[in-house]
């Protein structure tokens, strides 16, 4: 029987695509408000031949200290945008260099770690000194009770005989808490506790600062003695700081391992903390913290399973947050209108994205049976299936919207799990915006050889096409976990939250169940908005200022609205992956088609955007009719 579905669904399709094709789906698709907006002017600079322009840390090192401190300093700066300039203090006439460089230009950051400091001279020091005095911070790293005597003097001297001495921590601990001594670096985090299994022996050193000295705490242990041993601070020296750090050393481990496993917190998150504070803007980063809590596998109807739609409502007006339905399309024709209206008419409440078609089990599996990880337990789904299915749940999408004003964001969240990279192409064909799913690499594919890989706000590695990562909720009533979802706001990506309404889940002891988190995430430090999965993506990207005084940004979405909420006008040079894998048929900001260029895979456009004024970028592929 299901060859024979199988067969017929073909069939059908070769039908449907002859008599209705995705051209004739995206005429019917035409959102397009562009023409409303103010026009943009190309940017009279060649964002080609400029490049990207980086501010730079500076980093003293030595060939004697094999440490990952050295290469994760750099690593961490080219991931953030930075430039990293790197200072071997063993080479003759190396202090001669230092000096020059820091005549030659600022350097907000200067980094350098125990087992370095231990062989600085004198001169050195004072020379670090004066940078802090001058607006740099330095950080001083892994300055834990391995550090030598040496390293300890000259940690005294550079803090102004503040630090007095490093200490083991005679104690267990259950965690790290964040002070708030210094919210404009520690933002979501301030006034926060990262929680882990409790611990017969602290990982970390204490560092025993001077009583006087004026010493600004900024992580500390949670120890099973009630006590908090300071594990990084700062201490302000003139226009600038020293920064201290002593916890265990780093690891050599990619980038998404060391700043999203709890047990190595402090070992990463300090250093990530001293460049978004020594940088600001300087860095990649999105001036506004999005959520969204998405709902997969719901029925429009009332109620199901667990959801009731109206009690939802009334949670998400109390406690404020925004639920996003991950819909499947061939049970549209189920739904009960009075559920339609309500989505309808609570917009800002309510929203709606693609799910699979019926969410038949894994319905974009393996292609075949050839895979080495292939599991029988799931039937293959040949590609011709998937494409059925995504083009069968957009046609029934893009019907309901028609005869009941139900809108929805052509987003795919992948049923049970996700697809295999080649189904990327097509949602890129048909003009989808994403995929946004719990997984970070396509089915069959193995982690790249990257350290920063997937810390991105989008991963744009398979098919040029953006993958989005949401993470499920580990929930409990008396203590909602939202460190992960912290992090992610902290790196300047949306938390996104997703669950189902089945019995063990979230809403098992009741409609209010999220409240707790959503209240939780409310009063973190900073603005956080709750949107749609549709508003979160399209105001997906990455900017940094640059030291010429034109805004860099990394875009990761298709159609996607920037504005310069600056005073003045700005020019704008835009990035996008782009590997030409699908045809773009034109590229148009705000509704007028403009000239861009593509260059080693990058898609480039230079704007001029006037004060105040939204730019919305909409790249269109495949097929010729209009989508949004």
């Amino acid at each position: 029987m299901r060859f024979q579905a199988r067969f017929f669904s073909i069939i059908y399709l070769l039908i449907v695509v002859g008599l209705f094709s995705t051209a004739t789906v995206a005429a019917q698709d035409n959102r397009d408000d562009d023409e409303n907006k103010p026009p943009i002017a190309t940017a009279s600079v060649d964002c080609v031949t400029r490049g990207v322009v980086n501010y730079t840390a500076l980093l003293l090192e030595s060939p004697q200290t094999q440490t990952q401190f050295a290469p994760q300093y750099c690593e961490l700066a080219h991931f953030l945008g930075i430039d990293c300039q790197r200072v071997d203090i063993t080479q003759a006439d190396a202090l001669a260099y230092l000096l020059t460089l820091l005549e030659s230009q600022p350097f907000p950051l200067i980094g350098i770690n125990a087992a370095t400091l231990d062989l600085l001279p004198v001169e050195w020091i004072t020379a670090l000194n004066e940078a802090a005095i001058n607006g740099s911070h330095v950080l001083l790293y892994e300055m834990n009770t391995s550090a030598s005597k040496a390293a300890r003097t000259a940690g005294w001297a550079l803090t102004g005989g503040a630090l007095q001495d490093i200490t083991e921590i005679h104690s267990g601990m259950n965690g790290w808490t964040f002070t708030d001594q210094l919210p404009e670096m520690t933002r979501e985090f301030t006034d926060h506790t990262l929680t882990i299994e409790t611990r017969e022996e602290a990982i970390d050193s204490a560092v025993i600062w001077r009583p006087e000295a004026h010493v600004r705490p900024i992580m500390q242990v949670v120890a099973n003695d009630g006590s908090r041993p300071t594990v990084f601070s700062q201490v302000p020296i003139g226009e600038g700081s020293i920064l201290v750090n002593s916890a265990a050393p780093l690891l050599d481990q990619p980038l998404r391992e060391l700043y999203y496993y709890d047990s190595l917190s402090s070992r990463m998150l300090p250093l990530v903390f001293a460049f978004k504070y020594a940088y600001g803007d300087m860095i990649w980063h999105n001036t506004t913290n999005y959520a969204n809590l998405t709902l997969d596998d719901p029925r429009l109807t009332e109620p199901f399973f667990l959801l009731s739609y109206y009690d939802l409502l009334e949670q998400m007006d109390f406690a404020n947050f925004h639920t996003t339905i991950a819909a499947h399309p061939g049970e549209l024709p189920l739904a009960d209108s009075d559920v339609v209206s309500l989505i309808v008419s609570n917009p800002d409440r309510y929203s709606i994205v693609q799910h699979g078609y019926l969410g038949d089990g894994y319905e974009f599996y393996y292609y075949d049976t050839s895979a080495p990880d292939y599991n029988p337990t799931f039937p293959p789904r040949p590609f011709v299936e998937q494409l059925f299915a995504i083009e069968s749940g957009l046609r029934q999408l893009i019907l309901h919207r028609s005869t009941h004003d139900l809108p929805f964001g052509r987003i795919m969240v992948f049923p049970y799990g996700i697809s295999p990279a080649g189904t990327f192409t097509l949602l890129k064909e048909r003009n989808y915006l994403a995929t946004i799913n719990g997984q970070n690499i396509p089915l069959g594919e193995s982690y790249p050889d990257d350290w920063a890989y997937a810390m991105a706000p989008a991963i744009m590695r398979y098919e040029s096409f953006p993958m989005i990562v949401r993470r499920d909720i580990n929930y409990y009533p008396e203590n909602p976990q939202v460190d992960r979802f912290i992090r992610e706001l902290y790196l300047d990506r949306p938390a996104l939250f997703y669950t189902h309404t089945y019995v063990g889940e979230l809403f098992t002891s009741g409609m209010d169940a999220f409240n707790p988190v959503a209240e939780e995430m409310n009063s973190l430090y900073g603005d956080l908005q709750w949107a749609s999965l549709q508003d979160i993506v399209q105001h997906l990207y990455w900017e940094k200022d640059s030291p010429d005084g034109i805004i860099d940004v990394q875009m990761y979405v298709r159609t996607t609205h920037f504005t310069n909420s600056s005073n003045v006008p700005r020019t704008y040079c835009i990035r996008k992956t782009e590997t030409q894998n699908v045809p773009i048929s034109w590229l148009r900001v705000n509704g007028e088609e403009l000239p861009y260029q593509i260059v080693d895979d990058e898609l480039v456009i230079g704007l001029e955007i006037p004060a105040g004024a939204t730019a919305t970028i909409n790249v269109h592929y495949g097929y010729q009719g209009d989508d949004d």
